[in-house]
């Protein structure tokens, strides 16, 4: 969704081992994946047009969001696999707003110099 705001669809997991992607506007499921054999712990969709999860099966499934083919598996985990991050969670978390162009969090000059003009 940080690069379509338009998007309509949504990912969610369950204990059945499935995934279902969601048309949030038509309130129904659109694509169901399946592959992972215990339930799934964690789903991120990684803007790339990649769904990654994860499972109690100690694998990582990847798939293409727009088909629902598994692309690969990562297995040889020694536990269940309880979350993913990826590099756009930090933009999911911060949305257009970036805390570089903040002025608040780069001052002008020495830090050391702001900080004993202000006591």
């Amino acid at each position: 969704m940080h690069q379509d705001p338009d998007c309509r669809l949504l990912a969610s997991s369950y204990k059945d081992s499935t995934v279902h992607i969601w048309d949030t506007r038509l309130a129904h499921s659109v694509m169901m994946l399946t592959g992972h054999s215990q339930s799934v712990t964690c789903v991120r969709w990684g803007g790339e047009g990649l769904i990654y999860t994860s499972s109690q099966d100690r694998t990582v499934k990847v798939w293409r969001d727009r088909d629902g083919i598994l692309c690969r598996t990562l297995s040889g985990h020694g536990h269940w696999v309880k979350t993913l991050y990826l590099n756009t969670d930090y933009v999911l978390r911060t949305g257009p707003y970036e805390p570089a162009n903040d002025r608040l969090s780069k001052p002008e000059g020495d830090l050391h110099q702001l900080s004993l003009t202000r006591k």
